[in-house]
């Protein structure tokens, strides 16, 4: 596994139903758990945030400064179009030294800013991931001597997939963007901004990813979160294949996304440690079945 390789800085597995970083820093943590609660279904499980007054905080711990390689790595799930923090260590609204990841609009944001936005970056994704659905990202930045230096080299991957993004307020670095603020995920620093909707697992790496590295880390991220269970033998399922290979619920009965039809779908057994081919014909709903095993999965 990647993260064998590249042991992560921090890193939250909430299917695990544990607070406990995993990271071999293992940083304390402290929450805040408002109305926010654990999702123990064993093929859904997760930390619920509540979007008001669930977070978690680590204290002052695991910075790192603008000029260092750093990687990032979440897997969400929201339909707020609200700006909800994943993780973030940085000032408030008037000084900005320090970083964040989060989600506005649906969109995935990460930025680094030195004293206010005239100093530093903003990098977004153009497309939306506030859909319900379970997304894993990835951000890699490369400092400002890596691989791919600065705001114009960081990369963002959702999905196994390096996605389109928008580069904002790229303006060198001139000083350190160390800070003392608390180390949080679910809310901001300095208050606010609260996650709404699950959290499955959050971690920082202190290295920036490459492609492949980052592809690997999502794969074994889809292989291992949880999904749901479909017994494809118990009852006839319909899904709509699309390119990404992820199918979602629809009704009571039927398993439907929309898309382009007649291509491979994919669901995972975890359980096996494999991904299991979907089959499915030409048209828009189209009739999928399973060989050889009983249950598969979607998430």
């Amino acid at each position: 596994m990647i993260r064998d390789i590249i042991p992560p800085r921090v890193e939250f597995d909430f299917t695990k139903g544990s607070l406990q970083d995993q990271s071999s820093n293992g940083y304390a943590a402290t929450t805040t758990a408002g109305n926010g609660y654990w999702n123990k279904d064993e093929k859904a499980r997760s930390l619920v945030f509540d979007g008001a007054a669930t977070a978690i905080d680590l204290g002052n711990v695991s910075d790192f400064d603008n000029d260092e390689v750093q990687s990032f790595a979440a897997v969400f799930k929201t339909t707020s179009n609200a700006i909800q923090m994943i993780a973030i260590k940085s000032d408030g609204a008037v000084l900005f030294p320090g970083w964040a990841l989060y989600i506005s609009g649906g969109q995935i944001f990460f930025r680094i800013y030195q004293t206010t936005t005239a100093t530093g970056f903003r990098i977004s994704t153009d497309d939306t991931f506030n859909d319900g659905e379970v997304h894993s990202v990835v951000v890699t930045y490369g400092g400002l001597n890596g691989l791919d230096k600065g705001g114009a080299g960081t990369k963002i991957y959702v999905d196994n997939q390096l996605v389109d993004t928008t580069l904002a307020h790229d303006v060198a670095f001139t000083a350190s963007t160390l800070n003392a603020n608390d180390y949080r995920i679910g809310m901001a620093s300095y208050g606010s901004l609260w996650f709404d909707g699950p959290l499955y697992y959050v971690a920082q790496f202190g290295a920036e990813l490459t492609s492949q590295q980052a592809n690997q880390l999502l794969t074994e991220l889809n292989t291992t979160i949880p999904y749901t269970a479909v017994d494809f033998k118990s009852k006839d399922r319909y899904i709509n294949a699309v390119a990404d290979g992820m199918m979602k619920k629809s009704g009571t009965d039927d398993w439907i996304v929309d898309g382009v039809g007649g291509v491979l779908s994919k669901v995972s057994d975890p359980e096996r440690g494999q991904v299991l081919a979907v089959y499915s014909g030409a048209g828009n709903i189209t009739y999928a079945y399973q060989y050889n095993i009983g249950v598969g999965y979607y998430r």
